[in-house]
Parts: structure tokens; sequence; C-alpha cells
């Protein structure tokens, strides 16, 4: 199992395929393991790297607090350490959040930016869906909400996926919570500095990071690309993994190098 130690962190990752570097980044509360859908399409065009966000999957946070800035200084530490040159850089939800961050404070760091499910702000949409997973405040997180609101084996899976204990997950909902009310604060500079070629995809049903959000955002990157996947929520990515990649793909080999 591959680990490297950046930002302080031993980050656990993994690779698949050859060519043009792609890093993934999961969205919160899951691991790399996301990606497990989209590998098998996206390897035959790049070589594929998803990493585990900090205090995620097999990924630690000793300092035991997140921030998008932080996670982003995560990753550019994870790039220069294992040598990957001028990747594209793909996130979704929280992971599209740190690859913006990372866009906007390490501009060199990536060739060519993909973001979904990704906010300019946090809207009164936003706060009713996260409370509706048992997310009342800064440290305020109800987890027997969450549990009675979760579906499909989701919290067996969380059980299963992170690595210091079965409960761990609870820990991570409540350390989460406080990135998750956090005003984000972006001003119109803080997009001007966002120079790669940029790709915001977002769900029409998304009731998290709704279509408006992307659209503002589309509108503040110069040159920017919009994509609007219809009938799908925030899980578009999981829910339509062949559309996902498609989209994904054809933008980047616009964009080879």
């Amino acid at each position: 199992m591959p680990y490297v130690k950046a930002n302080g962190l031993n980050v656990y990752y993994e690779e698949h395929g050859q060519g043009e570097p792609l890093i993934l980044l999961h969205g919160g509360t899951v691991s790399q393991v996301m990606w497990s859908q989209h590998i098998p399409l996206l390897q035959k065009h790049f070589h594929v790297v998803t990493p585990d966000l900090r205090g995620h999957g097999k990924t630690d946070n000793p300092y035991q607090q997140f921030s998008y800035r932080a996670m982003a200084e995560d990753i550019a530490a994870f790039i220069d350490v294992t040598g990957i040159r001028k990747p594209h850089v793909c996130g979704y939800s929280d992971g599209g959040q740190v690859a913006l961050e990372l866009a906007m404070h390490y501009p060199g760091h990536l060739r060519a930016l993909v973001i979904g499910g990704v906010f300019n702000r946090f809207t009164k949409s936003y706060y009713l869906a996260v409370g509706r997973l048992g997310f009342r405040g800064p440290g305020d997180v109800d987890t027997e909400v969450t549990v009675a609101n979760s579906s499909g084996g989701y919290i067996d899976w969380l059980r299963s996926v992170h690595a210091p204990s079965p409960n761990y997950w609870k820990t991570l909902f409540v350390q989460l919570s406080y990135m998750w009310f956090t005003p984000l604060n972006y001003s119109r500079s803080d997009f001007r500095h966002v120079v790669a070629p940029t790709l915001i995809m977002s769900g029409d049903g998304d009731v998290f990071a709704q279509v408006e959000e992307a659209v503002k955002m589309f509108r503040l990157i110069r040159g920017s690309e919009l994509f609007i996947a219809p009938g799908c929520d925030h899980g578009f990515p999981l829910s339509r993994p062949g559309l996902f990649c498609e989209v994904l793909t054809e933008f980047l080999q616009r964009r080879r190098s």
C-alpha cells in the first residue's frame, strides 16, 4: 500500500494506467474508493492517481482539523513529493472545493481543473441538506439522524472504509462539521487566480451545490466551461459514472500537451 509523507500527513494513494497524470479528489466522508467505477474508464487515457484526503480512508489527520485551504496545501505537497508534473486535477464535492482552492493558491501545480458539486458560497439549500444528514452546526452532529436518513448500506460502508476504528466516522463527522459551517468568503480576485483551463460540472437536481452556484463560478472563472448533467443530484459521478468520465475525458483530451 503506497504512502507518502506530505504536509505532515501519511497520505495513502493508488495509481492506475499510463499517460498524462490525472489526480482524482473524492468527496467528504468517503475515500478514494469513490472512484472505483471510474478508474477502469479513465486509466485507458490517463495515469490516474487517487489519494485519500486528510482524515479520510487510510490517510491520517494528526492535527484533527479540516479546512479546504489546508487540504489544498496537502495536495500541493503531495504533488511535490511524488514528483507528479503538472497533473490534471479533478475533484467532486469536498474534493472539488479542495481542487478549486488548489487552483486559486497553487496555480503552477496543475495543468487543467475539473470541479463538480462545488460552491461559491453556502446557500440555504445547502444548510437544509446537511441538516438532514444530522449536521446542526460547528461541532454539533446528531449521528442518530445520520443513521435514520441514510440508506443503501452507507453506515456499514463508513465503518469499513475509514482506517482507525468502526466508529471513527462519528469523529470524522464532528471534525468535518467545523469546515462545513465555515463561510467560504471567496472574492472575485480569488477566482481571477484560477488560470488553468477549467470545467465546472453540476447535476441539475443537486440540492447541496445548486446549479446556480455552478453558473456563478462559470461567470467568475475566465474561459471556463460548464456542463449540467440532466436528471442528476449531488451523487452525479456515482449514479452516472460513464457520463461523468465521458465529459471529463473529452474536456481533458482537448487540452493535451
